[in-house]
């Protein structure tokens, strides 16, 4: 009877092992799960940097075309094509006088230059795409002045040499 005892022992010990073996797998796999997970978000959270970064840029080059050469005051909507065609903005861009009723003391000084406000919203994607919308990935309201580098009259009176 010492034979059946000692199958029994090794078939025990065979179980045991293949428990261990499978309780490890599945630790390896929760583990390559979470891994993964990690994985996926970071990629997602690196798109969207490079989105927001992208936009960020574009969106200052137009305000600085928009310092030099002011739009048409209204509703303004384009594309940054052909650069970055799936790249879009919507913006307002309007005139602000600007009022110093309570100052009677400035009332001798020349007029001031109005504000022009402009308020930008920056789209990735298009209507046209699979997924049939668009991102808004960056929005912003700023004022622009008239800025003394590109005017004439202040070239003259510093005695800069015109470019």
């Amino acid at each position: 009877m010492t034979g059946p005892r000692r199958i029994v022992r090794r078939f025990r010990a065979h179980a045991f092992v293949l428990l261990e073996v499978l309780v490890s797998l599945a630790i390896l796999g929760i583990a390559l799960s979470m891994v993964m997970k990690s994985l996926t978000t970071s990629l997602k959270a690196a798109k969207w940097s490079q989105q927001i970064t992208t936009a960020t840029v574009l969106a200052r080059g137009l305000i600085e075309g928009w310092e030099i050469e002011p739009p048409v005051p209204g509703d303004l909507s384009s594309t940054f094509a052909p650069d970055h065609p799936r790249y879009s903005y919507e913006a307002t861009y309007w005139p602000e006088e600007i009022s110093y009723a309570d100052r009677s003391d400035l009332a001798d000084l020349d007029p001031v230059s109005p504000l022009r406000r402009v308020s930008v919203r920056v789209y990735f994607g298009s209507d046209e795409s699979k997924r049939g919308k668009r991102q808004e990935v960056l929005r912003f309201e700023t004022a622009l002045i008239e800025s003394e580098v590109f005017d004439v009259d202040s070239k003259l009176r510093n005695g800069l040499p015109f470019e």
